[in-house]
């Protein structure tokens, strides 16, 4: 994590850290041309998911959200018509609402209220609780944001290689199978913390595991440990 997100707590981001690097693979991308290594492809689609969201986030600020910022937006368009109470979009402040999971961030300790929001900005600014972000995905994946076009595009899968894990992904969500079918949802995190949601395409099966960041995510054994628990949480 770099160190100036730390020392930098009340300042406000005018970009989202990772653009640059996403534009500096995709220059790296387009020098490799056709028949590069197809984990470097991965790679590069993964890049431009993750920043995407802080790029398309940025619009709303201008002629297509008609002047409203992108936290005027998210409280007119999904927290107040979805009654997301506990969910906010604060613009720098990194003090939390009300009572907060705390977030631990390897040598670094509590980083729960040091690291200023918009270091993510749209991709992962929102302060939220686990109810709200279930209640915001079975609204999403059961076709009340979305005209059925969209929803269509947006269910298009293809497979994607994540971190060595390969997903069905389609535009912005994954589609985990499960023993008792399939589930929608997305891994996010900000220093300290980790999240995955799992919302069944009717809305009737939900899991939403939640959890600090660490240096095990990436061992075998948590990463099963972790799909046992998605699968007891959305199958029970």
């Amino acid at each position: 994590m770099p160190e100036e997100l730390i020392t930098s707590a009340n300042d406000r981001f005018e970009e989202d850290p990772h653009v640059p690097h996403a534009r500096r693979v995709r220059r790296r991308h387009r020098r490799d041309g056709p028949g590069h290594d197809r984990r470097r492809r991965c790679v590069h689609r993964e890049r431009r998911r993750a920043t995407g969201s802080w790029r398309a986030g940025a619009r709303p600020e201008g002629a297509g959200g008609g002047g409203r910022t992108a936290g005027e937006e998210f409280q007119r368009r999904l927290f107040g018509p979805l009654r997301l109470r506990h969910t906010s979009y604060p613009a720098t402040s990194p003090a939390f609402p009300g009572p907060y999971v705390h977030g631990y961030h390897l040598q670094h300790g509590d980083v729960s209220t040091l690291i200023s929001p918009s270091s993510a900005r749209t991709s992962g600014g929102i302060v939220s609780t686990v109810d709200d972000v279930a209640t915001f995905h079975r609204a999403l994946f059961t076709g009340r944001l979305l005209p059925a076009r969209q929803m269509r595009e947006l269910g298009t899968v293809r497979p994607v290689n994540d971190e060595g894990v390969v997903e069905d992904y389609g535009l912005g969500v994954a589609r985990i199978a499960f023993s008792c079918g399939y589930a929608w949802g997305h891994d996010g995190g900000f220093p300290g913390y980790r999240t995955w949601t799992y919302t069944s395409a009717d809305g009737r099966r939900q899991a939403v595991i939640t959890y600090n960041a660490s240096g095990l995510e990436s061992g075998e054994k948590f990463r099963a440990d972790l799909g046992k628990a998605a699968e007891t949480a959305f199958c029970a």
